[in-house]
């Protein structure tokens, strides 16, 4: 008996084995791209776009099978593979040119698309794109895993050196589910007898949020799953109907109905947990976070679904109950609780009732205050009125301390000392950085440094502007970090999660403000990022880039090479008054245009920003709206990681917009006019209208 058992035993892993490498080979054996139409942003040293799709991962340049783009002329560096028609992609694996330059293969970003990519940017593309993110590569291929359908590839290099790939292979993945029709949510923690349901965000029950309930006839519990592209779905009910789609928040916070818009949240991921159980996650939160099932009597989150970290929980595991609508009479305020019991391993979680939802229009609760400093030789200094602001009152006053040190004393707000300074050369070429800030009495001394192209002190006017955020829950986020990659605890704020940090090389830094969502960040608007260097050594300072949570920082000498310092870095997507920010992404265009609509902002007028450059390295960015009569102040950083430095040249009034014309300079590491992308915010004490 025991012989048969055996025999019975080795047959079934034999076939279980065979059936496993036989879907392995399915699935992951044909390369898609191999000899498939690619093409490139542009082409050096005979490096063609073909060679990697030609079947041969060799990574020796001379031996004929790496592309090559042309680094000299081209700052939005691509590769691109038309598989012909779409497919599901299981993994995506990048091989590296191996004979030298390796570590050129960073900051990648890859879009799946089934339509065809139009724009040359990679943050010009629609949300739904976004497939992955990856820093730095010096050897060995790269092997993306995540599931998303498509015909199109393309492989994103951020501005600087060339674009190297010795091989693309592209392999099939399992099918994504197909959902048609109406179906009700149920967990395995609360079994058949309970659905989720879809809430109005003005409900009182459970705050607004998605709720387990009884499973009744109400319009609440039927959800449409909408395919959105690439492997992500939207969940409509037939209560709310269309306009409104389930958003996972963070885990501060329930998840709930709103407006369909373009945010990272609305966009679900329907993972297989195997035996018709799904796991639900966003692209806001990540992989590393699924929706949860809650009990309606639970005083966490007063018993809302929630987004939460993936783990072997049942209230993680959904079920799909494909069933035809019959519009009921429920209004969705009747709460009933059943008589389960939870039978999880209790999580101790802080007691916390939901909270509503940000708004994407509500701007942040701040402290600021900014300054001109336009009189650089003189002993003391009182700026101008039309130029300085202190929402905590107290005129500011200057003073100089020495050929290019100053000390700026902004009274009253010695107790707000732990936000974030940032501060801007001002009509020439020189640099301006933050030495330092303390409190002084009851008011706070803020000291700068300014230095001419060289390094030297100089004497030179330069723009300051601080910031304090106080709210709990505001769209913005910054942080005073330090030389060797670690966040000062007391001067660091972000409104949507917490912040992390990491130092990857010399002068080179990653920030991460969580809930800046998965590409475009915060409510859907991709932001605007300043950054200013801190000490009393002289350094320069860029925004390489930022998206998917994380702002990516480099910091050099006045040499051009790569150096550590301190440094403080905001990110805002919205302000209390009147103001606006762009990123100046196009910087060779001889037109002008548009801003990104991603990537700017006018709270005063539905008009759009524009940039013209004027000139190498000067570039006019119009404001609509925005006046400049009363108090102003504007900041701005060079972007791309191409080594160069950026100062306000000026700004002024634009009557023909109703709005100001601020003007940007851009200089090379040594201190020659160059063309380079930018990033910058103005800002007001004029109320928003």
């Amino acid at each position: 008996m025991k012989n048969q058992i055996s025999v019975k035993l080795l047959s079934f892993l034999f076939i279980t084995l065979c059936f496993l490498l036989t879907e392995n080979k399915a699935f992951s054996q044909t390369n898609l791209a191999k000899g498939k139409s690619t093409k490139q942003s542009s082409t050096a040293y005979g490096g063609a776009s073909s060679r990697a799709v030609d079947g041969n991962t060799n990574g020796v340049y001379g031996n004929g099978s790496v592309t090559h783009t042309d680094d000299r002329n081209d700052r939005n560096q691509w590769w691109e593979v038309d598989l012909g028609q779409s497919y599901n992609i299981g993994s995506i694996k990048i091989h590296n040119r191996t004979d030298c330059c390796a570590e050129r293969l960073k900051d990648i970003y890859i879009l799946v698309s089934e339509s065809p990519i139009q724009s040359n940017n990679w943050q010009d593309q629609p949300l739904n794109a976004y497939y992955g993110y990856n820093e730095t590569y010096k050897s060995g291929p790269i092997v993306h895993t995540k599931n998303a359908k498509g015909r199109y590839i393309r492989i994103f290099r951020q501005a600087g050196e060339a674009l190297s790939l010795a091989e693309v292979e592209v392999f099939e993945g399992k099918a994504t589910p197909e959902f048609s029709g109406w179906y009700r949510l149920k967990t395995q923690f609360r079994g058949d007898g309970e659905c989720l349901e879809g809430n109005q965000r003005t409900s009182k029950v459970h705050g607004g949020a998605a709720f387990m309930d009884k499973c009744q006839n109400v319009s609440g519990q039927l959800w449409k799953i909408e395919d959105a592209g690439n492997g992500y779905y939207r969940l409509k009910t037939q209560f709310r109907g269309e306009g409104e789609s389930l958003e996972g928040n963070n885990g501060k916070s329930p998840a709930f109905m709103d407006k369909q818009q373009n945010v990272s949240g609305q966009l679900w991921k329907i993972e297989d947990a195997g035996n018709g159980w799904y796991r639900l996650k966003t692209m806001f939160r990540g992989e590393g976070e699924c929706l949860e099932g809650n009990q309606a009597s639970s005083e966490y989150m007063g018993g809302a679904a929630f987004m939460d970290k993936c783990q072997n929980v049942s209230g993680q595991l959904w079920k799909f109950v494909k069933e035809e609508p019959t519009r009921g009479t429920g209004t969705n305020t009747k709460v009933e609780t059943g008589d389960r019991v939870d039978t999880r391993t209790p999580i101790k979680r802080p007691v916390e009732r939901p909270k509503s939802p940000p708004s994407t229009t509500n701007a942040s609760q701040n402290i600021s205050a900014f300054v001109w400093y336009d009189q650089p030789t003189k002993p003391s200094f009182a700026p101008s009125k039309s130029y300085q602001y202190n929402s905590v009152g107290g005129a500011i006053t200057g003073t100089r301390l020495g050929q290019g040190h100053y000390k700026l004393t902004f009274p009253n707000m010695a107790k707000h000392y732990d936000g974030a300074f940032h501060t801007t050369a001002y009509s020439g070429n020189h640099s301006a950085q933050v030495e330092r800030w303390a409190a002084s009495g009851s008011n706070l001394d803020v000291y700068v440094r300014v230095f001419d192209a060289n390094g030297a002190p100089t004497d030179g006017r330069f723009s300051a502007m601080y910031q304090k955020e106080t709210s709990p829950n505001s769209n913005s986020a910054y942080l005073w970090a330090s030389a060797e990659g670690t966040p000062k605890h007391k001067y660091q704020y972000n409104g949507k999660g917490g912040i992390s940090m990491k130092k990857t090389g010399t002068g080179v830094y990653q920030v991460t403000f969580e809930g800046m969502q998965s590409d475009k960040s915060i409510e859907g608007n991709g932001g605007n990022v300043i950054a200013t260097p801190y000490g009393s050594t002289p350094r320069r300072i860029e925004v390489a880039s930022w998206g998917n949570n994380t702002i990516n920082i480099r910091t050099y000498d006045f040499n051009g090479q790569p150096a550590d310092t301190k440094f403080v870095v905001s990110y805002n997507s919205t302000w209390n008054n009147q103001a606006a920010y762009v990123w100046g992404n196009e910087a060779t265009k001889t037109t002008a245009y548009n801003a990104s609509k991603m990537y700017q902002m006018n709270n005063a007028s539905t008009t759009e920003n524009t940039i013209t450059r004027m000139g190498v390295g000067v570039y006019k960015i119009t404001l609509p709206g925005i006046k400049n009569s009363n108090s102003s102040n504007a900041i701005a950083v060079a972007y791309g990681g191409q080594k160069a430095y950026a100062s306000v040249q000026r700004w002024g009034a634009n009557p023909g917009v109703q709005g100001t014309d601020v003007y940007v300079n851009t200089y090379s590491a040594d201190g020659k006019p160059v063309d380079s992308r930018f990033s910058l915010f103005y800002s007001t004490n004029d109320a928003v209208k």
